[in-house]
């Protein structure tokens, strides 16, 4: 009891500074989850550019021009370079793997079906490392 005599109001202090802790903490917790989700929005619309997709068909690592071509669509973002072929590269991509696929199970009709979306978006293709990278793929 002398102590509380001696300091009245620190027991008052106490309390009022683990109650200013408490919001500080919770303003901390709540800018952290803020600088969180704008960063991981600012990522998302991120747009891959036509210069990495070409150094991917160049390294052979055609699932990853493919995949950066989809992440563009998907996300509807655009790059500075028009990568519309990419697309097109990407469909055909994912059909001759659906094609080899079905060859090697017997599905013939879903064969033929991947086949034709190989050949129209081969089609499409007019850039010559795209036209290369397909070639590969047919062989």
């Amino acid at each position: 009891m002398n102590k509380q005599k001696r300091n009245p109001g620190r027991r008052q202090k106490t309390s009022v500074i683990r109650i200013l802790t408490g919001v500080l903490l919770g303003l901390l917790v709540i800018l952290s989850f803020a600088l969180f989700f704008a960063v991981a929005e600012r990522r998302s619309t991120y747009a891959n550019e036509y210069s990495y997709m070409i150094r991917a068909l160049e390294r052979g690592d055609y699932p990853e021009a493919a995949k950066m071509a989809m992440e563009n669509e998907v996300q509807g973002v655009k790059s500075k370079e028009d990568t519309t072929e990419f697309g097109y590269f990407a469909a055909y991509y994912e059909a001759s793997m659906l094609y080899s696929a079905y060859q090697k199970t017997g599905e013939k009709e879903k064969a033929a079906a991947q086949k034709k979306i190989m050949d129209e978006n081969y089609g499409r293709l007019t850039e010559a490392e795209l036209i290369r990278a397909a070639d590969q793929l047919r062989d």
